[in-house]
C-alpha cells in the first residue's frame, strides 16, 4: 500500500474539520424550538431548516468560516504542470511525482481560463473540456488523438480542479488504462 502524502492527509483532515464543523452549525440551526419562520422571504427553498443561522455561537461560525475558506484555497488551483506525472492505481493522488516513478496520468497541459460557453450545462461543459484536451494532447504529442499508434493513449479533463465562477482551470491528462501504471513518460 502506497503512503498517504502530508498535503492528501492535511486536505483529508481539513475536509473531515469542515464537515464536522458543518454537522454542528447545522444540528445547532436546527434544535431551535421556535416557528417564527411563517413568512420569511430571505430564506431560500430547501434551506428552511438553516433559518436559526443568526443563532449560531460565534466560535462555532468563525471555525466554519476558517475550514470553508482553506478548502475552497485547496480546490482553487494545482500543483499540477504540463509534463507531470500523477496518480496511482490504489490511491487517489493528484500530487506531481517523477514519470520515472509508477503513474498512471500525464499532465498534457493546465489552462488556467477556461470560460465555458454554458457554465450552467454540465454536458456542454464537459464536451468543451474534453475537446479542449484533445488539442492539448495534439499539441503536447506532436500527433491527434485518432492518429496513434498502439498503445493508445486516452485523453481527459483530470484531476478536476473544483473553483467557483469563471475562468476554471482545466487539468488534461493522457492515461493508457485507470489500471496500469507506467515508470516513463508517454513521450
Amino acid at each position: 500500500m502506497r503512503t498517504i502524502t502530508a498535503r492528501t492527509a492535511h486536505r483529508r483532515a481539513l475536509t473531515a474539520a469542515a464537515g464536522a464543523v458543518i454537522l454542528t452549525v447545522t444540528l445547532t440551526a436546527c434544535s431551535g424550538d421556535s416557528d417564527d419562520s411563517a413568512g420569511r422571504s430571505d430564506v431560500p427553498p430547501g434551506l428552511e431548516h438553516l433559518e436559526d443561522l443568526e443563532n449560531i455561537d460565534p466560535d462555532d461560525m468563525a471555525a466554519l468560516e476558517d475550514a470553508l475558506n482553506e478548502l475552497e484555497g485547496l480546490g482553487a488551483g494545482t500543483d499540477l504542470s504540463q509534463g507531470d506525472c500523477w496518480g496511482r492505481a490504489d490511491t487517489v493522488d493528484h500530487s506531481p511525482t517523477s514519470c520515472t516513478e509508477p503513474h498512471i496520468f500525464e499532465v498534457t497541459g493546465v489552462h488556467t481560463d477556461f470560460e465555458p460557453s454554458a457554465p450552467d450545462d454540465i454536458i456542454t461543459t464537459t464536451e468543451e473540456k474534453e475537446a479542449l484536451c484533445e488539442e492539448t494532447f495534439a499539441e503536447y504529442f506532436g500527433f491527434p488523438v485518432n492518429g496513434q499508434q498502439p498503445p493508445v493513449l486516452v485523453p481527459a479533463a483530470e484531476p478536476t480542479i473544483v473553483t467557483r465562477g469563471i475562468p476554471q482551470t482545466v487539468v488534461c491528462s493522457a492515461y493508457t488504462t485507470r489500471t496500469e501504471e507506467h515508470t516513463a513518460s508517454f513521450r
